[in-house]
């Protein structure tokens, strides 16, 4: 007589659940490689979000000298950094309007993001003449313009990253 628990084709199963050592250990597994492919993505695409806002801050504020629009790069580019670190976690991993390390990232990303771009913008202007250190020469062309785009990054990556 066979066993009317299990069948010929179900495999080696304990019971009527039709449970299969194992299984229960490759999903997990297969669940948090998922979790960290997904993790790594965002950080990389914040990372590329980061450094082209960088360059287009020095290209728009050095070789263009164009400061009416200078302060929305920063502004939208930290609020896109914060919304990849923000995929990066996956859903619901942790309470809303909780302070993570998820929006400290975002906000330091995006202050960094102000400062490698005007930095170069100095650095642009030192082959067309330019004779000030990157203080002086930061107050003379944008004066009061620097803290506000560091406000104004901070705000959008601590929005973006909720």
């Amino acid at each position: 007589m066979s066993n009317p628990t299990s069948s010929p084709t179900s495999g080696p199963t304990s019971g009527a659940s039709g449970f299969r050592p194992g299984r229960a250990n490759d999903d997990r597994v297969r669940r948090g490689t998922t979790a960290r492919r997904r993790g790594l993505a965002g950080i990389w695409g914040a990372a590329l979000i980061a450094v082209i806002a960088a360059a287009a801050i020095a290209l728009l504020g050095g070789l263009l000298a164009i400061t009416a629009g200078l302060v929305a790069v920063p502004g939208v580019a930290a609020y896109l950094v914060g919304q990849a670190l923000r995929a990066s976690d996956g859903p619901g991993s942790s309470a809303p309007g909780a302070p993570t390390s998820r929006t400290a990232a975002a906000i330091g990303l995006a202050i960094a993001v102000v400062l490698v771009g005007v930095l170069g913008s100095w650095l642009l202007s030192l082959p067309q003449g330019g004779v000030l250190g990157p203080l002086d020469y930061l107050g003379q062309t944008l004066g009061l313009l620097v803290p506000v785009m560091i406000a104004i990054a901070a705000v959008a990556a601590w929005l973006g990253s909720r």
